[in-house]
């Protein structure tokens, strides 16, 4: 299962940027449709159930080490990350992406097909 690419209300592409930090360039990444979770409150009543159900106390306050990587930096790239459109035109690919309008076209570099 797939999930379909979000666009904007003009119908571009929405699009991202990720940082590798092995090849240390940026990617473009094109964002998904959020998923809806319907599941999630069936999942809660049953915690919630089997927690009142539970005779043993878990309350106790837990603070964040220092080292967490919540903590740390936004990203861990060496530059500033160039605009995603840029990014997105640039990436190398076999395949023809187009949306309904035409935006964002790019074929891939090994000719037109």
């Amino acid at each position: 299962m797939t999930q379909e690419a979000a666009t904007t209300k003009g119908g571009d592409l929405v699009l991202t940027r990720k940082y590798n930090q092995r090849t240390k360039e940026w990617n473009s990444v094109v964002v998904k449709v959020k998923k809806k979770y319907e599941y999630i409150p069936v999942l809660m009543a049953k915690v919630l159930r089997m927690r009142k159900e539970d005779v043993d106390v878990v309350t106790r306050n837990v603070s964040l080490n220092e080292s967490d990587p919540a903590l740390l930096a936004p990203t861990i790239a060496h530059k500033p990350a160039p605009p995603s459109k840029e990014l997105y035109m640039a990436k190398k690919t076999r395949f023809k992406h187009t949306n309904q309008d035409g935006n964002l076209q790019r074929t891939s570099d090994l000719g037109d097909s």
